[in-house]
C-alpha cells in the first residue's frame, strides 16, 4: 500500500533566510568604507593627514574622520602621537 503524506509547513523546516552584506552606491558606483578610502588618504599623502584638507577632499565630515581613525588605530593598523 502507498504511504501517504502529510504537507509540511515550509516554515517550520527553513533555516533562518541568511542576511547578505550590501554596499551603498553613490551615482552608480561603490563607496569604500571610510577607513579603507582614509588609509589611501594617508598613503598618498605621505603618511600625514590634515584633517581639514582630509574632511574636504574625501567630503566627510571631522568628526567622522576622527572615529574612523581612532577605529584603525585600535585595530592596530595606523600609529598616532
Amino acid at each position: 500500500m502507498p504511504e501517504t503524506h502529510q504537507p509540511v509547513r515550509e516554515a517550520a523546516t527553513r533555516a533562518p533566510e541568511q542576511r547578505i552584506p550590501i554596499a551603498i552606491t553613490t551615482n552608480g558606483s561603490e563607496e569604500a568604507p571610510l577607513e579603507d578610502r582614509l588609509l589611501d588618504y594617508i598613503k598618498t599623502h605621505n603618511g600625514e593627514l590634515s584633517l581639514n584638507n582630509c574632511s574636504a577632499e574625501l567630503l566627510v565630515p571631522s568628526d567622522d574622520i576622527r572615529r574612523s581613525l581612532q577605529r584603525l588605530k585600535d585595530d592596530g593598523k595606523i600609529v598616532m602621537d
